[in-house]
């Protein structure tokens, strides 16, 4: 029976199916102290400049809450949470990715400019918006709001009571648009998923093993033709067995080629050697961060934005990891 209503609602709303990000929950606070989770549906989604905007308990819609233009909103693997928070909030921001969850709060400067939300019990509109300020998903309640959001959108029955969710309990796109999918004044499960079956469909959006994980670049920043040690720092996503790692050198630094020159902490491995192809096979992690150091390595004589491929998997299924670590000349 959840097979026909799915393949019924794909037919009948197929401006849902595919969207890259949506509302998860709602927090309405007693107080100024709410926040938002998005959830991501698309793998690599480059939230850059997009933003997010409400609409007054009257329907009137507010100024938007744009994401800045820095490097930690392109490239988001799917099934990242984020958390967008209120500055009233007492709760620490969390900018690390790798956990699939992100805590910012909306007066983060470096993260967000803009109009911050306020979240009205009476009637409440929020949506998502791109760069080209078109709708992409939205969430709303009570009658001043019914007709603030065009489609994709879910429309709430009732009110908002303070210090209560709305939030999704499924786990598809098409079933998000149905409003008995949603449940109204229900307790806030902040960055962790909302019943089993949202926990499940957060949870198959990370099963990806191939380029999982993280990875930093040190130094971000070098002169032309300068000599340098390359510093690739990464991070496991432990929920996977990752035991194959390469890195592809882009086209301009030269270096030794020798293994002696490759300086591995906190994991054993098997090192290939093919022209800038460097494969480190049967790796071993002994903790859940490693790095891996290039000793004199000469950058380009160009100026230019040079991006590393660092690549993660399971035997000789692997795939790159992103954010791509780029170093800058």
């Amino acid at each position: 029976m959840k097979k026909l209503k799915l393949l019924l609602l794909l037919l009948i709303v197929p401006t849902i199916y595919g969207q890259p990000i949506v509302i998860n929950e709602l927090y309405n606070s007693g107080g100024n102290d709410e926040w938002l989770e998005l959830l991501v549906v698309q793998d690599s989604l480059d939230l850059r400049n997009w933003d997010i905007r409400d609409f007054s308990s009257s329907g009137s819609a507010q100024q938007p809450l744009v994401f800045s233009n820095n490097s930690l909103w392109n490239n988001l693997k799917k099934g990242t949470l984020i958390i967008v928070a209120r500055p009233e909030n007492a709760f620490s921001e969390d900018f690390d990715p790798s956990d699939y969850l992100l805590i910012i709060k909306s007066s983060n400067a470096i993260y967000f400019s803009g109009n911050v939300f306020l979240i009205a019990g009476s009637s409440e509109a929020v949506q998502i918006r791109n760069t080209s300020q078109t709708h992409i998903f939205g969430v709303s309640w009570g009658s001043a709001n019914l007709n603030s959001l065009p489609q994709p959108k879910v429309h709430l029955t009732g009110t908002s009571s303070s210090n209560t969710s709305a939030y999704f309990k499924e786990d598809s796109l098409p079933e998000i648009l149905v409003a008995s999918n949603w449940a109204m004044n229900g307790t806030p499960t902040m960055g962790a998923g909302n019943t089993p079956n949202n926990i499940a469909w957060i949870q198959s959006l990370r099963a990806k093993p191939e380029g999982s994980g993280i990875v930093y670049l040190d130094p971000l920043v070098a002169s032309g033709s300068e000599v340098l040690n390359l510093k690739f720092m990464y991070k496991r996503d432990t929920q996977y067995n990752i035991d194959a790692l390469k890195i592809i050198f882009p086209v301009g630094f030269t270096w030794s080629h020798n293994p002696a020159q490759i300086v591995t902490e906190n994991f054993t491995s098997t090192i290939i050697i093919a022209s800038d192809t460097i494969s480190f096979n049967n790796v071993n992690f002994l903790t859940d961060s490693i790095s891996i150091t290039f000793q004199d390595v000469t950058t380009p004589t160009f100026t230019g934005n040079y991006k590393f491929k660092f690549q993660s998997g399971i035997g000789s299924i692997i795939d790159d990891v992103s954010p791509p670590p780029i170093l800058t000349v």
